[in-house]
């Protein structure tokens, strides 16, 4: 069975993955082999029934490799999801899940959608509070989506004041470098923390750390 997604951010398609039980094998747009990877997908006779192959960003495929898609009859017999932002060339592939983001007159459709990501990490924001990750942040869900988390470590309750002094400070992505650099190779992470503590204060950096090793800490128990 083939279901075409109609989706522009990683986001989106992160939670929407999440429906999906089964052991999740992937082919993107880059790799030079995806038709052979896609083929060994396709004809294995090993694949747990709950498997299911996301095909990424089909409109970034050569125009040959869509047409053998197309042709392709085995799609049909494996679970598959193909992802695009090309409505038109979904189209192709049968009914289409809709997981757009808002149109960019649809302020409301955007602030639902800010309310939704603030949800998922049990972060409490005021109407003035969503409106103002929205004027700055722009229309851009998996910006929002990581502003949002960086807000969420620091307060789940920020007040407005708070949301913009840490908008502000974290308007670079270097503290969460520093966070992820430090738990993979710990050493490395220090010249880049000097930097950070140029412009942060270091009970901030202090914080956040604490909640990403808690966070980690119930990933892996």
């Amino acid at each position: 069975m083939v279901r075409a997604v109609l989706i522009d951010s990683n986001w989106k398609l992160k939670n929407f993955l999440k429906n999906f039980d089964g052991t999740l094998l992937k082919v993107d747009p880059e790799n030079g082999s995806k038709i052979d990877l896609l083929k060994t997908y396709l004809f294995s006779t090993s694949l747990l029934g709950d498997t299911v192959i996301l095909i990424k960003s089909v409109e970034m495929w050569a125009k040959d490799d869509r047409t053998w898609l197309l042709k392709n009859s085995k799609l049909s017999q494996k679970q598959i999801i193909i992802t695009s932002i090309d409505l038109d060339l979904l189209k192709n592939f049968g009914s289409i899940d809709d997981l757009s983001s808002p149109k960019q007159w649809d302020i409301k459709g955007w602030i639902d959608e800010i309310d939704e990501i603030a949800n998922t990490f049990n972060l409490e924001l005021n109407d003035e509070e969503k409106q103002y990750i929205l004027s700055n942040v722009g229309m851009n869900l998996d910006k929002i989506s990581n502003e949002i988390e960086k807000l969420s470590i620091i307060s789940l309750k920020p007040t407005l004041e708070e949301v913009k002094d840490i908008l502000i400070k974290y308007s670079t992505p270097s503290l969460f470098d520093f966070y992820h650099q430090f738990f993979q190779k710990p050493s490395s992470s220090f010249e880049l923390l000097k930097n950070i503590l140029g412009d942060t204060h270091p009970l901030v950096v202090l914080r956040g750390l604490e909640k990403e090793t808690i966070v980690l800490g119930q990933l892996i128990s």
